[in-house]
């Protein structure tokens, strides 16, 4: 599953390396 970088907000739940992240801050590199 791939993200945009610009598609990831506060609060989104991701599915990572088998594994549910929150994401708490998104930081755009």
């Amino acid at each position: 599953m791939k993200i945009n970088g610009n598609t990831i907000k506060p609060g989104m739940v991701l599915q990572h390396n088998g594994g549910l992240w929150v994401v708490t801050k998104a930081s755009h590199v």
